[in-house]
């Protein structure tokens, strides 16, 4: 965990900095073609240049605009996933702190839930206009005050006083019965007494649920410090957005560093072609295809290209149109691209020293998330410690 604390904090602004800088980035103009001058000394160059040098420069510059197209397509996806990996490991940590907080304050809610299917007492739907009590208040109250009506008197005054306190009591239970029915009719509340009485009962035990967990809290150390410290959650929350700003960060130097160098390969050899003709690669690569298919010339090329081409064909993606180009265009075209992936290689070999320390940072969480796993047992073994405390409980408010 030493590592974890020495790695430099980053805020919520310095995240949303990271990301814009990455699509500044992606949006650079180095990624086009560049401007450059043109005059009559170049076109006459052009003009009187060997063929063989003429390959060199064609192929080279598509080789260069072919790895920046790649090399653009795979930056963008990976700042998409550096963003998507950083969102869930931090939706993951505060899931995994929201349930360790609920464990933590909650032991008798918890116990309770396991010994019944996941659930807290819950008060019953109550239909006020139900008439099944009201009724059978009302034929029980008549057929009792009938049988004491019935009953003999004069065999002893006690037996007498019963027989009237009977009669007198069913008498009132017919017209409570009435009462509660039309209180039925009515949707009234007190129309269901029983009902009621039990839902009063399950919201009592509820409540002792509350209450215990609440003195619970209040005798043990739960407060949000005390929970974060145990759970170590602003180191686990560091070492996720570390992670996410320096593989940013990272990501975008070696591709500033990447696209730097693609970049003067270009202007290296672009200069030496008319701006007009440049635009646009996939154009340019219909006239080195007929180049290196027999044309003899530049302005052959460039004529023989423009009758047949297509204003849809200049829409073409590079990517697309160099892997269905002929096998000698591709070949060509990739030995230019490991040419000058060797010459980039080369200048930028400090590479692999900065990712070195990316795999530590990712150790640092990988660490981190194996801490938190344990915490969250551990508060489960204090759960089970308090097992006898929350049985009592369970007694008490059966």
């Amino acid at each position: 965990m030493g590592n974890i604390q020495e790695m430099k904090t980053y805020t919520n602004d310095d995240i949303e900095h990271t990301y814009s800088d990455g699509k500044t980035l992606y949006n650079d103009k180095r990624w086009g073609v560049p401007s450059y001058n043109w005059d009559i000394e170049h076109t006459q160059a052009l003009t009187n240049m060997p063929l063989k040098e003429l390959d060199t420069h064609l192929k080279m510059l598509l080789g260069a605009k072919l790895s920046m197209a790649q090399l653009r397509e795979s930056y963008w996806q990976n700042i998409q996933r550096f963003k998507d990996t950083f969102i869930r490991g931090r939706n993951g940590l505060n899931k995994d702190y929201k349930e360790f907080v609920y464990l933590s304050r909650h032991p008798n809610e918890v116990a309770y839930k396991k010994e019944h299917d996941g659930k807290l007492p819950e008060p019953k739907e109550i239909n006020y206009n139900n008439y099944i009590f009201s009724i059978v208040l009302m034929v029980v109250g008549l057929i009792m005050w009938i049988v004491f009506s019935k009953m003999s008197y004069g065999l002893s005054y006690a037996l007498d006083q019963s027989i009237d306190l009977g009669r007198s009591i069913f008498g009132w239970a017919f017209w409570i019965g009435v009462l509660f029915c039309i209180a039925a009719w009515r949707g009234w509340k007190f129309s269901q007494p029983i009902a009621s009485l039990i839902n009063q009962n399950i919201l009592r035990q509820r409540q002792n649920i509350i209450d215990a967990d609440e003195e619970y809290c209040r005798t043990h150390h739960v407060s949000d410090e005390d929970l974060q410290e145990a759970f170590k959650y602003q180191s686990s929350l560091d070492a996720i957005i570390s992670t996410y700003v320096n593989e940013m960060k990272l990501e975008q130097k070696t591709t500033d560093e990447r696209l730097d160098g693609y970049f003067k390969i270009v202007l290296e050899h672009i200069v030496y072609l008319p701006p007009d003709q440049t635009r646009n690669m996939y154009h340019l690569l219909r006239v080195y295809e007929t180049l290196l298919n027999g044309v003899p010339t530049w302005d052959q090329a460039i004529v023989y290209v423009g009758r047949g081409e297509q204003i849809e064909d200049a829409k073409t993606d590079i990517v697309n149109a160099i892997q269905h180009s002929a096998s000698t265009i591709r070949s060509a075209i990739h030995g230019a691209q490991v040419s000058i992936s060797g010459q980039i290689n080369e200048m930028h070999s400090g590479l692999s020293g900065k990712m070195d320390n990316l795999n530590g940072n990712f150790s640092d969480l990988s660490q981190t998330t194996k801490i938190q796993s344990q915490n969250v047992e551990h508060w489960m073994e204090v759960q089970s410690a308090n097992s006898k405390y929350q049985s009592e409980l369970l007694n008490r408010i059966k």
